[in-house]
């Protein structure tokens, strides 16, 4: 069994005794389906924000083991707007906040254009790149 059918393996909640249930037997896990191609192209997109003096590239271990975890509906994003880190870190929360909020508009319009369907974002801000986060 592959690490992605592992990780798409749910408990089944239909082992409880009751009426719809009675002489059902079934197994104590089920694989989900894996998403069908026009699924694949519905994403959830993850933002990770470097914090003080930081590299984008220090998340890329993080990147990798969320893309094998979570396959092909999550689409992680390194942000890049506040590099060089050491210029552009120490010129005030807004103005990094601003940079990130432009890239994150860019990368869900150049998603978009490819046709994929943005389902939702979420950030993870390392130390001050928290603050741009927010």
């Amino acid at each position: 069994m592959s690490s992605l059918e592992k990780a798409t393996m749910m408990p089944n909640t239909c082992n409880e005794k009751g009426p719809m249930n009675e002489g059902r037997e079934t197994p104590e896990m089920t694989a989900t389906a894996l998403p069908a191609p026009e699924e694949a192209r519905r994403k959830h997109l993850f933002f990770i924000v470097h914090g003080l003096d930081g590299n984008p590239a220090a998340f890329e271990p993080h990147r990798q083991q969320m893309l094998t975890r979570f396959g092909t509906t999550i689409d992680v994003h390194l942000c890049t707007c506040n590099m060089p880190s050491e210029e552009l870190t120490r010129d005030g929360i807004a103005k990094g906040g601003a940079r990130v909020a432009s890239e994150v508009r860019r990368v869900v319009a150049e998603r978009r254009a490819i046709g994929q369907e943005v389902l939702s974002l979420s950030f993870w801000g390392n130390s001050l790149g928290g603050l741009f986060a927010r």
